[in-house]
This record gives structure tokens, sequence and C-alpha cells, in this order.
């Protein structure tokens, strides 16, 4: 089982790719109080708000998070503002395992590319 944690509005492209994949899933915003009970990995993706434990270390197989830029540079909720205000031409995606810290856990890949 893979719980997802997002924004309303990614709800429907992740049900869609979720199910293309025929993979058990939940999908769970803020407005959500989702049960504290074990299920195999967790995903952030585009979640507002920072995940801790108990709830960080209940999946099996651990979280990981989508974040909209590379790592490490780029931490944090004001990424997209710091990037216009640093003129990047360059910008990317981060996938990483997430641990107690914001932005900090181990980095599975990144994706660059021009803007």
């Amino acid at each position: 089982m893979i719980r997802v944690y997002t924004k309303q509005r990614h709800i429907s492209k992740i049900t869609k790719f979720l199910n293309s994949l025929n993979l058990e899933h939940e999908i769970y915003t803020i407005k959500d109080t989702p049960p504290i009970k074990s299920f195999d990995l967790g995903v952030s993706y585009c979640y507002p708000r920072k995940i801790t434990d108990p709830l960080l270390s209940t999946p099996k197989k651990g979280f990981v998070n989508y974040h909209p830029a590379p790592l490490p540079m780029y931490r944090g909720p004001t990424e997209l503002d710091d990037a216009i205000k640093n003129k990047e031409m360059q910008w990317g995606v981060t996938v990483h395992y997430m641990d107690e810290n914001y932005d900090t856990g181990p980095i599975i890949q990144i994706k660059k590319f021009s803007c």
C-alpha cells in the first residue's frame, strides 16, 4: 500500500497514475486526518507540511519526497521564489528519502533542465 500526501489539485493525476500501475493506494491532503496504521511506502508530493513522527516512521519502506527544486541548493517551501531572485537558468526536481529534517534525506535522483 502506497500512501500519498499532496495538495487537493494533484489528486486526480496521482490517482490516474497509480491506477494505471494497478497499485493499491490512499491519498491525503492537509484537510484529512489519516490513521496512524502500517503501510508500505509514504510519498510526499508537493505536500505543504512537514511530515514528522510518528507518521514519518510508520511506513515499512520509509517516506520519499518529490521536491520541486534541485537539492541541496534549494531546500524548503520558498525554492521557486529563491530561484527567480537568483535568476537561475537551470532548474530541476529531486526525489529523496525523508528524514526528520527538512529536505535533507538521501537523494534518490535529480532531474535537471534548462529554463
